[in-house]
């Protein structure tokens, strides 16, 4: 569902080039869909592991001011999108995609988030900050909920073993691009789907994309569930109040 956030995607994009600034990655007039010109290739360069690049790594922290603006965000959906409490990510995801990146072969590569130890009752955010190119959109590409169910019920729900044949056969993700859709959601909306709905992101060409991640979880989802999940990171983060999610739900925020 596509989902009108009024001036937030403007904010939170002000925000991103204002930390840019602080972080000393550059400086000048940055305009966000070109801001691959002004990195250096260590900047841009992929992990093969987990697709990850440098610049996105230096926004895992971020100040005061940006907690302050993401707790507006976060209050402003609650009051007038999701008018049910939620628990939510502590730290949102703000991820660079750099055409010209080493290792951008990593992509496509479809996954969903339960694949990597995320509950399934959550529910993702996914915010653009930078205007869609005209040709490749944002890069970004999502398959419908009928068709990532078949496609793992193929696999006997063992994703462990999806998501490595997308990684060693790189032809199966080219596959299910047949399947998928890319996303078009303009700036100044988020999408919202399913966390079981496989998704990609693909290789930049011509410009930058800037996006952030949010994973929301409804507290009486939360509460009826007797299982309690781990991300598979580095981390091991827990999926509960406190830990990955902040401690408070937006009731109480």
């Amino acid at each position: 569902k596509e989902i009108k956030i009024k001036n937030f995607s403007e904010i939170l994009r002000n925000e991103i080039i204002r930390l840019i600034k602080k972080k000393n990655i550059a400086k000048g007039n940055i305009e966000l869909e070109k801001l691959h010109q002004k990195l250096g290739n260590s900047m841009k360069d992929y992990n093969l592991l987990n697709g990850v690049n440098k610049i996105s790594q230096m926004f895992y922290d971020n100040d005061i001011e940006f907690k302050k603006v993401y707790f507006s965000f976060i209050k402003y959906i609650s009051k007038n999108v999701f008018k049910f409490p939620f628990y939510f990510q502590t730290v949102p995801t703000i991820r660079f995609q750099c055409p010209k990146g080493r290792n951008n072969h990593h992509y496509p590569r479809y996954h969903n988030d339960i694949a990597y130890g995320h509950p399934y009752e959550e529910i993702n955010l996914w915010i653009p900050l930078t205007v869609k190119n005209k040709s490749e959109n944002h890069g970004f590409r999502i398959m419908n909920l009928k068709n990532s169910k078949k496609i793992v019920k193929n696999y006997g729900y063992n994703l462990d073993k999806f998501v490595n044949d997308c990684i060693s056969e790189r032809g199966i993700n080219f596959k299910y691009h047949k399947l998928s859709s890319k996303v078009k959601v303009n700036y100044g909306k988020m999408l919202a789907f399913d966390s079981r709905c496989l998704h990609t992101g693909e290789a930049m060409l011509n410009q930058t994309r800037v996006s952030i991640d949010i994973r929301i979880t409804p507290v009486n989802e939360f509460k009826k569930t007797k299982y309690r999940y781990q991300g598979l990171g580095k981390r091991k983060i827990l999926f509960e109040p406190g830990k990955c999610y902040f401690k408070n739900s937006t009731v109480k925020i």
